[in-house]
């Protein structure tokens, strides 16, 4: 039987990525974790600084699903009532790695400035005792700003298809603005949508 070129080189690509993807994957999710408290200090400093906010503290960070049902986790969730970003656990992101040839490898860091972005909009919510909400309004509202908050940082260009309608939705809006616009963005998302600010 003779293999032809693209049959080999499919061959070939599949057996590096079952291969050395796993190793990779395996070498980010620990380094990642290993250092995670010094991530996310260094990942509040810069956003402050790039940002021109100020973070109310620091969230816990959890490398496994969250308890609760019904909760998705994607490559990670920020959870508002314990102030928690939960990455998911190694063996399913091991999976979900290989299975996916490495299409679907995790930027941590940028994944960690999103969820930041969750954290300090969860902030305003409670200095403003405002419950979490999680209808329309908030959802575009809040996902855009996370996304904001990765892009702005991390210098990313494209993120999957609804957060890039968030994000487009919520930027122009800060850059106009600016970062002060996101209190009343967190506070009223209705009233900005039904401005047709969004």
């Amino acid at each position: 039987m003779k293999l032809n070129l693209k049959k080999l080189g499919a061959i070939a690509i599949i057996g590096y990525s079952l291969i050395f993807n796993p190793i990779k994957t395996t070498k980010d999710y620990w380094s990642f974790r290993r250092n995670i408290d010094q991530h996310v200090i260094e990942a509040i400093s810069l956003q402050e600084k790039e940002l021109g906010i100020k973070h109310q503290g620091r969230p816990n960070v959890k490398f496994r699903r969250p308890p609760f049902e019904g909760v998705y986790l994607a490559e990670a969730n920020y959870i508002p009532w314990t102030d928690t970003i939960h990455f998911d656990s190694f063996l399913p992101t091991l999976f979900i790695s290989t299975a996916t040839f490495g299409l679907c490898n995790i930027n941590y860091r940028g994944v960690l400035h999103h969820e930041l972005g969750h954290f300090y909009c969860d902030k305003i919510r409670e200095r403003n005792n405002i419950a979490f909400s999680n209808n329309q309004f908030t959802r575009t509202i809040e996902e855009g700003i996370a996304e904001y908050f990765r892009r702005s940082i991390r210098s990313e260009k494209a993120g999957h298809g609804s957060y890039n309608r968030w994000y487009n939705k919520v930027k122009p809006v800060i850059e106009k603005e600016g970062v002060e616009v996101i209190e009343s963005l967190v506070i009223s998302p209705d009233k900005f949508i039904n401005a047709q600010h969004l």
